[in-house]
């Protein structure tokens, strides 16, 4: 239960705390990648171009991120422009963590981190805080990740930074709860929740909800959970967030997997997830739906597909030691069973 928590909540601890770009504007991507093949742009509008290119790839495509932030941070280089240096270390460390490289993306977050402290930028500063919270926390390091994310609240309190406020709080709630602090994590799922209503943030209010949803999960109020998942679910729905839409759905299968053993309906809404997760192609989130998936056949004693939904999930994403055993687990009993049939 704890390792399906910890590995979901990698992807809103990375879109909570979403920092914007240089230009503050959305271009369309194709034509941003159009304008760094002009040679009479200026430096500055290079820099500007892979900055957002680099951020705005994250979700999709991390050769692409990480292209733009390696040539953004050559240029910077030769510019001696040390403010879109650190900027770009950032992007890249957040691109090397969305592809579940954690030692490389603690690398360049360091590294970004030490120029942030030269230049003395508080905001910038602030937010790779978080970022590095966001590595601690789900390679487990969970007290060094309190501490960044303090660290990081604290400052963007000062600059009355509301949004960011929010987007900690969520952390600091899913952080109590992979502690199982329960009281301390429902505390501050309480103080998102009353944050993002007063400023109609309808993605933090189902960060909120999902967050809810696993307190009660954990307390074994079943019913709870699964109107809160569903409340989430639907808020993600509307608003286009699939990433989030899926972790909220395989919420939903978990609990009726896991308490109503509601085999055929906990695979419906892992299906859904899983048919998410690919489309937004994020490696721990996919594993994590066919890993419901695999658990859910072998109740059903579907061994042949167990094992093949636990064979391509250790394929997509093995991050997870604890999730990946549980896979190889699967694929011995299923083969066991398959064996004898």
């Amino acid at each position: 239960m704890a390792t399906f928590w910890k590995r979901v909540l990698m992807r809103f601890l990375f879109i909570g705390l979403c920092l914007s770009s240089v230009n503050g504007f959305a271009q369309d991507l194709d034509s941003l990648e159009n304008v760094l093949n002009d040679k009479n742009i200026s430096s500055k509008e290079y820099l500007a171009a892979c900055d957002d290119l680099s951020w705005n790839y994250l979700n999709d495509d991390f050769v692409k991120s990480k292209k733009y932030a390696v040539l953004g941070i050559e240029r910077a280089k030769s510019e001696n422009n040390l403010l879109m240096e650190a900027r770009l270390y950032r992007n890249l460390g957040v691109a090397y963590y969305m592809n579940s490289r954690m030692d490389t993306a603690q690398l360049y977050l360091n590294t970004s981190l030490e120029k942030a402290l030269l230049l003395k930028d508080e905001k910038l500063e602030a937010g790779i805080y978080g970022a590095i919270g966001n590595v601690h926390n789900v390679s487990g390091n969970y007290q060094e990740a309190l501490t960044y994310y303090l660290k990081a609240l604290s400052m963007f309190e000062e600059q009355g930074n509301k949004e960011r406020i929010r987007s900690l709080l969520g952390n600091i709630a899913a952080l109590y709860s992979s502690l199982v602090n329960l009281s301390q994590a429902e505390k501050y799922y309480s103080k998102l929740e009353k944050e993002s209503l007063e400023a109609n943030d309808m993605y933090n209010m189902g960060r909120a909800y999902e967050g809810f949803s696993r307190i009660a999960l954990k307390r074994k109020d079943f019913k709870a959970s699964l109107e809160y998942s569903k409340k989430a679910a639907d808020i993600f729905h509307k608003g286009n967030y699939k990433a989030s839409e899926a972790i909220a759905l395989q919420g939903i299968a978990m609990v009726y997997y896991l308490d109503y053993k509601d085999y055929p309906k906990a695979k419906e809404y892992a299906l859904k997830a899983l048919e998410l997760t690919k489309e937004t192609d994020y490696k721990a989130n996919i594993a994590g739906s066919l890993n419901i998936l695999s658990n859910i056949y072998f109740n059903e004693k579907d061994y042949a597909n167990c094992l093949k939904s636990a064979r391509e999930a250790i394929e997509v994403d093995t991050t997870d030691a604890n999730v990946t055993s549980n896979l190889y687990a699967n694929m011995v009993r299923a083969g066991i069973f398959l064996n004898h049939q």
